[in-house]
């Protein structure tokens, strides 16, 4: 009997410690639910900023910002001389017809020569003409190449295209320097050849630099919308 009782205290007393044990443990957190926002997956991927974006949240460097400035002078030169060109050209047309240039060629007493008020009005144009090509050319290319290396150049067809139109009119006008310079058959005809290579060619030219204004704009564009400043 006394053994019985020893064996219940016994096994009560390891109850009673067991209950204290498991009574001193904390409690376990629940789960935390994780967000979906922090959760990877396909709906909460960010698409990739392009590279205009890119551009267009940072300024552009101070050097470029200067060249660009520099080029766009040279364009403005280009376009004032190209304007001169125009008038000269015009003013030598009207000269020609009003005074029924060149001579015949039996008037010996006033033969064509290119001190004539016409052939001197024609080179003049043609030679500003050729000096306002070269500079719209180096102006707008070095516009164009700014753009290239920030990746914004809208493209150089135009460019290309003025380009071969503007060297067409140069060859031509130095086609007619040779032909004023050098005797060959009378001076009526040298005299008209002057005029239709001289006036030809700075015309042709003209047109190369008015090809080049217009691509201009379009640099323009792509530069104002490339960045801020």
């Amino acid at each position: 009997m006394a053994e019985a009782i020893e064996r219940h205290i016994v096994c009560l007393c390891i109850l009673g410690v067991t209950g204290i044990a498991a009574a001193q443990e904390p409690p376990s957190s629940p789960p935390q639910s994780v967000p979906a926002a922090a959760m990877p997956g396909p709906m909460n991927e960010m698409p990739p900023a392009d590279a205009t974006t890119l551009r267009a949240e940072g300024p552009t460097p101070r050097t470029y910002i200067r060249q660009w400035r520099g080029a766009r002078v040279m364009n403005g030169f280009a376009d004032a001389i190209g304007l001169l060109s125009t008038g000269l050209s015009i003013s030598s047309a009207i000269y020609v017809a009003a005074a029924h240039y060149p001579p015949s060629v039996s008037d010996v007493t006033s033969p064509p020569k290119p001190s004539d008020p016409a052939q001197a009005l024609s080179y003049v144009s043609s030679g500003s003409s050729a000096f306002a090509f070269g500079l719209a050319a180096g102006g707008l290319a070095w516009r164009h190449a700014i753009l290239r290396k920030l990746d914004a150049d809208p493209g150089r067809g135009l460019f290309i295209a003025g380009t071969i139109v503007g060297l067409v009119g140069i060859a031509s006008i130095v086609t007619s320097y040779i032909v004023g310079f050098v005797d060959v058959g009378n001076p009526h005809d040298q005299s008209i050849a002057v005029l239709v290579t001289s006036l030809g060619g700075s015309t042709i030219t003209n047109v190369g630099v008015a090809m080049y204004a217009k691509d201009a704009s379009k640099v323009q564009k792509a530069w104002k919308a490339m960045s801020t400043f």
